[in-house]
C-alpha cells in the first residue's frame, strides 16, 4: 500500500478575516456599534529602540493591545481574560501544548488514544483510564469539555486533567489538550501552541462548526488538519485534495481579493481504525503464549501493514517538526519562550483584530452620521429654496384669482424672484387707477373734496391684496414644511443608546427649540405690507390731495383773473367789436385757462403720485424680501440647523478620536508584524 503523506496547503486569504472570534469569544466581546474611544496620551519619542527578548516583547504587545481594546471594544472582558491567561503563561517556561479538536464521529478520541497507547505496557488500569477517560464525565464516550492530558509517573484524574505515564508525551515534550468542536472550547484552543483540527473523509468540511473554526484558526501560527480516513473507497491523495479544495473555497468566500496574504497549513491523512486494529493485534501477540512462530510472523506482518496504513507515525513526525521538544537539537536556550511567545502573539492578533472590527464599525457609523448631516443640509437647502421660489414667484392664479397675472414691465421690480410682489402691486395700481380716472380735468373742481377719501378707500382695499392673500396661503404651507423639517431633524439625531452620536444634550437642545419657538410667518410678512400701505395713506395721498387743491386754486385764480381782465377791457372792446364779441373773448379766456391749468396741473399731480407709488412699491419688495430672509427663514431653519451643526460637531470630534486610535492600532500592528517575523 502506498504510504500516506502530509499535504501542505497554501491558500491566499485576507490577513484580517481569519482573526475573528467565534461564538464564545467574538460574540461576548463583539464590537459595539459605537465603541467609546478615548485615545491614549501620546508618549514622547524615545531614542533608538532596544530590541527586547521575544517574551518581554510579547508581554508588552499584549498589554498595549488589551489597553487599546478596553477603549474600543464594548465588552472586552473575554479578551482581557485571554490576555491575562497569556501573560500568566509567559511568566514561566512550560511545555508546549498541542490541542486536538473534533467531534466523536470524526474519530478524535480514537486518534488521541492511538497516539497515547503503549502496546508494550501491561498496565490495564492505565489503559482503562485512557480508553474510558470520558465515560464517567460526558457519557457514551463523548467529551463535553476540554481535557488536558499530561505525562506523569503516577496515574491521576483530577477534574479535567488526566495524568498518566506516556512515553509518547515524554518523548515529544508537550502536554495534550483534547477538545470537542464547539463554541465553549474555542478559548482553550486559541491559547494552545499547536492546533490539530480533526475531520473525516465522509463529511470533510461539512462537520458541524468546522467551517467557522477553519475561518477563525486559519491564521494560527501552528495549525494542522488531520483527515481521518473512515471510508476507504478513495485514496488518501484524493481525500486530501477534496478537503483542501473545500477549505480553499471556505476561506476565499471570506477573503478580500484586493488584500490577501498566503495562509499555509498541513493536511495529514490518517486512519484511526487501522491504528487501533494494529494495537489490538500487537497486544494479542504479546498476550498469546500458544501461538506458533508462523502465526506470530503473520500477525506481525498484519500489524506492520495496519500500522503503516494508519499513518499515525507520520502524524507524530509532523507534530515533532511543528513543536520541537525541549532539549532536542532543534531547541536552543534562546527558544525557551518562543513557542509561548508565538501563542501570545496570536492572542494579541485576535485582540487587535477585535479592535480593528470595532474601528471599522465606528468608521461605518461615522460615515452614516456624516451622510445624515449632508442629507439634512441638502434637504434644508432644497426645501428653503423651493419654498422661497414658490412664495415669490407664484402667480395670482395659484391663489384662486379669476384675473390673469398682470404683465410685469421689464424695468419693474428688483428681480424675477419678486414676481408675486410686482404682480400684486401692478394689480393694485390698476385698481387705484380706476378711481383716479373718475377725476377728469373738467370735474375736478367740484369733486376735489372727495378725492382723498376715495383714494384712501381704494388703497386700503386693493393695495397688495394678492400679496396679502399669498402670505396667508403660504403660511400654512410653511408651517407644514416646518413640522416636516422638525421631524426630519429629530430622525437625523436619533441613534441607538450605545452609539457615540446619541447625545442627550443635543436632543434636549432640539426639544427646547421646539417648545420655545413656533413659526410666525404671516405677522413677519404682513408688517411690511401694512407699513407701506400706511406710508401711502399718510404721505402720498395727502400730497396728491394737496397738489390737486393747488391745481384747483390756480384754476380759480386764473379764471377770475381772466374775467377781470375781460371786464376791465370791456369798454375798449365794446367800442371796437361790440358787446357780443367782447363777451365771447372773455369766455374764451376763461375756458382756455380752465383747460390749461386743470389738465396740465392734474396730469403733473397724478404723475408725481405714481412716482411716489413706484418708490413705495420698490421699498415694499425690499422689505418683504428682507422679512422673509431674516425672519421667516431663520424660524424655518433654526431646529434643522441646530441638529446639523450639533451632529457635525459630534462627527468632527468622533473622527478625531477614531483617527488617533487608528494610528495607535497601526503602530501596534506593525509591532506585531515585527514580532511575528522574529519568532516565526
Amino acid at each position: 500500500m502506498k504510504p500516506t503523506t502530509t499535504r501542505v496547503v497554501r491558500i491566499a486569504s485576507s490577513p484580517s478575516d481569519g482573526l475573528l472570534w467565534v461564538r464564545s469569544l467574538i460574540k461576548s466581546a463583539s464590537t459595539a456599534s459605537s465603541p467609546s474611544f478615548s485615545p491614549s496620551t501620546p508618549t514622547p519619542k524615545s531614542p533608538a529602540p532596544v530590541e527586547l527578548p521575544p517574551r518581554l516583547a510579547t508581554r508588552n504587545l499584549l498589554k498595549s493591545s488589551i489597553d487599546l481594546a478596553k477603549r474600543t471594544v464594548e465588552r472586552p472582558q473575554p479578551l482581557e481574560n485571554a490576555v491575562n491567561q497569556s501573560l500568566k503563561d509567559l511568566e514561566l517556561a512550560r511545555k508546549p501544548v498541542v490541542a486536538f479538536c473534533g467531534d466523536s464521529k470524526s474519530g478524535l478520541h480514537d486518534i488521541v488514544t492511538a497516539l497515547l497507547e503503549e502496546p508494550l505496557s501491561n498496565d490495564q488500569t492505565r489503559r482503562n483510564a485512557l480508553v474510558g477517560r470520558f465515560d464517567a464525565h460526558g457519557g457514551n464516550g463523548v467529551s463535553q469539555g476540554t481535557l488536558r492530558i499530561r505525562s506523569s509517573d503516577s496515574l491521576d484524574r483530577t477534574g479535567d486533567v488526566l495524568s498518566l505515564r506516556s512515553s509518547w508525551l515524554s518523548n515529544h515534550g508537550f502536554d495534550l489538550l483534547e477538545a470537542p468542536i464547539n463554541s465553549n472550547t474555542l478559548s482553550d484552543l486559541i491559547t494552545a501552541d499547536h492546533i490539530v483540527l480533526v475531520t473525516d473523509n465522509i463529511r470533510f468540511s461539512t462537520q458541524p462548526s468546522f467551517a467557522s473554526y477553519i475561518k477563525i484558526l486559519a491564521h494560527h501560527p501552528s495549525l494542522q488538519i488531520v483527515l481521518n480516513r473512515i471510508n476507504k473507497s478513495t485514496t488518501a491523495y484524493q481525500d486530501e485534495y477534496t478537503l483542501a479544495s473545500q477549505i480553499k473555497s471556505i476561506l476565499e468566500d471570506e477573503t478580500n481579493a484586493e488584500n490577501r496574504e498566503e495562509i499555509s497549513f498541513k493536511i495529514t491523512a490518517v486512519s484511526s481504525n487501522d491504528a487501533l486494529e494494529a494495537i489490538d493485534i500487537f497486544r494479542s501477540l504479546e498476550n498469546s503464549s500458544n501461538t506458533t512462530a508462523t502465526a506470530k510472523a503473520t500477525s506481525m506482518e498484519i500489524y506492520q501493514a495496519k500500522h503503516k496504513a494508519s499513518a499515525i507515525s507520520n502524524l507524530s513526525s509532523v507534530l515533532l517538526s511543528a513543536v520541537p521538544p525541549t532539549g532536542s537539537p532543534d531547541h536552543t536556550p534562546n527558544d525557551e519562550f518562543i513557542t509561548q511567545s508565538r501563542t501570545g502573539a496570536f492572542i494579541a492578533s485576535h485582540v487587535l483584530a477585535s479592535s480593528q472590527l470595532s474601528i471599522d464599525s465606528a468608521r461605518i457609523e461615522l460615515m452614516d452620521a456624516e451622510r445624515r448631516v449632508k442629507n439634512l443640509k441638502h434637504l434644508l437647502e432644497t426645501e428653503v429654496r423651493d419654498a422661497r421660489r414658490e412664495f415669490f414667484d407664484s402667480s395670482s392664479r395659484t391663489l384662486g384669482s379669476s384675473e390673469p397675472p398682470a404683465e410685469t414691465p421689464k424695468d419693474a421690480g428688483s428681480g424675477e424672484d419678486l414676481l408675486v410682489v410686482n404682480d400684486s402691486l401692478l394689480k393694485s395700481r390698476r385698481d387705484v387707477d380706476r378711481v383716479l380716472e373718475r377725476y377728469i380735468w373738467w370735474n375736478l373742481p367740484w369733486r376735489i373734496d372727495d378725492l382723498q377719501d376715495e383714494v384712501v378707500g381704494a388703497v386700503a382695499e386693493h393695495y397688495a391684496k394678492d400679496l396679502t392673500a399669498n402670505v396667508h396661503f403660504h403660511s400654512g404651507r410653511l408651517s407644514s414644511l416646518s413640522e416636516a423639517l422638525s421631524s426630519e431633524s429629530e430622525k437625523v439625531v436619533a441613534f441607538p443608546l450605545t452609539s457615540a452620536f446619541n447625545s442627550a444634550i443635543l436632543q434636549n437642545n432640539l426639544s427646547q427649540i421646539s417648545r420655545s419657538s413656533s413659526l410666525h410667518v404671516a405677522p413677519a410678512l404682513l408688517t411690511p405690507i401694512s407699513s407701506r400701505q400706511s406710508q401711502i395713506i399718510s404721505h402720498l395721498i395727502p400730497q396728491l390731495q394737496s397738489r390737486a387743491e393747488r391745481v384747483v386754486a390756480s384754476f380759480y385764480g386764473l379764471s377770475f383773473g381772466s374775467l377781470g381782465a375781460a371786464w376791465a377791457s370791456s369798454p375798449i372792446l365794446l367800442d371796437i367789436v361790440g358787446v357780443e364779441t367782447a363777451l365771447g373773448v372773455g369766455a374764451l379766456g376763461v375756458a382756455t385757462s380752465l383747460r390749461f391749468v386743470l389738465l396740465r396741473g392734474w396730469e403733473r399731480a397724478v404723475k408725481k403720485w405714481w412716482e411716489g407709488w413706484d418708490r413705495v412699491g420698490e421699498g415694499l419688495g425690499r422689505d418683504v424680501k428682507v422679512a422673509y430672509d431674516e425672519q421667516v427663514i431663520p424660524q424655518l431653519t433654526r431646529k434643522p440647523d441646530a441638529a446639523a451643526d450639533g451632529l457635525q460637531e459630534l462627527v468632527e470630534r468622533r473622527a478625531k478620536d477614531v483617527g488617533e486610535v487608528e494610528e495607535e492600532l497601526k503602530g501596534l500592528t506593525q509591532t506585531l508584524g515585527a514580532l511575528q517575523a522574529r519568532i516565526r
